[in-house]
């Protein structure tokens, strides 16, 4: 699946003109990323009326495939099996999503925020890491501020010894799952900020 997801935009246009062009089903075998079962399955593309629908299946067409991991772009794919959008970009969208699929590995957490992505740029990237017995989430990426004042009081960031800015918390964070709460709220509240410029 990771050619539906890195450098794609090609690959897309090539669906749709195959799609217009008459052919009824576009598929791709492949394999499924982490967390899904089985490990292999097929995506494909119909043509519905004036838009386009985008599904999930397994190697015998069969929608049997289950995904047990927290990207909400997978799991909005997987849950639903088939999904209508208006065009091809749109899923083109969803999965330069899906990146976030394949980056968070380890200590490093890769975000999107619902209704951003390829055109909007609403990732965020974050490196987690212990700092005197608390997690920190170390900012790695996040969108313009769009001349939002950069303040720490009004973005919420701290800058460590080293120089790095990390999300601002209250108090010790004991875990890595609770840092990945935070930041991912975190990063849900700045995008707001940015957006309408209301403080969090």
């Amino acid at each position: 699946m990771r050619r539906l997801v890195y450098d794609a935009l090609p690959l897309f246009t090539e669906i749709d003109r195959r799609l217009r062009g008459g052919e009824r089903v576009v598929s791709f075998p492949c394999d499924l990323p982490p967390g899904c079962a089985p490990t292999r399955g097929k995506i494909y593309f119909f043509r519905q009326g004036n838009g386009v629908v985008v599904g999930i299946c397994d190697c015998e067409n069969r929608k049997t495939v289950r995904y047990d991991g927290d990207n909400r772009d997978l799991k909005y794919l997987v849950t639903h099996q088939a999904i209508f959008y208006d065009n091809i970009y749109q899923i083109f969208n969803l999965f330069y999503r899906m990146d976030a699929v394949y980056s968070t590995t380890g200590n490093f957490l890769t975000y999107y925020i619902d209704g951003h992505g390829y055109y909007t740029d609403g990732k965020y990237r974050f490196e987690l890491a212990k700092a005197g017995g608390s997690w920190r989430a170390y900012i790695l990426q996040m969108p313009s501020l769009n001349d939002r004042p950069s303040s720490s009081s009004a973005t919420h960031r701290l800058t460590g010894e080293d120089g790095r800015r990390y999300v601002c918390v209250q108090g010790n964070v004991p875990t890595k799952e609770r840092m990945v709460q935070i930041a991912k709220k975190w990063a849900n509240c700045l995008q707001h900020y940015i957006k309408t410029g209301e403080h969090f």
